[in-house]
């Protein structure tokens, strides 16, 4: 639970494709607290929703601290660009941009 989190929606299917099909939606917290009162029979499928995906955690203003690093370091603004487009998850393309930015301000 404490990495799942008990908000997290799930679907409990018993007996699939039989006579007695059922399907239970309920959030985390809400089917432990049921199936903890309730005997249960029967073959269950268990599914799960995924995670919402959060914001980055990387801003501009660090990003442009590290393109200064790299650049600093020798390494070119495109070969940059590409190393923190990898690790941020944001386009090398708005990465570049902001590298091009970097030059305006000196």
């Amino acid at each position: 639970m404490q990495i799942l989190g008990t908000e997290r929606p799930i679907v409990i299917a018993r007996e699939l494709t039989k006579q007695f099909e059922e399907f239970k939606r309920f959030t985390l917290g809400e089917a432990l607290n049921y199936f903890g009162s309730h005997t249960i029979k029967g073959e269950l499928t268990l599914i799960l929703a995924g995670t919402t995906p959060t914001s980055n955690p990387w801003t501009e203003a660090q990003i442009i601290e590290e393109l200064n690093q790299m650049i600093s370091q020798g390494i070119s603004r495109s070969e940059a660009s590409r190393r923190l487009a990898d690790i941020t998850k944001i386009s090398k393309r708005q990465i570049y941009q902001w590298s091009l930015q970097i030059e305006e301000r000196e």
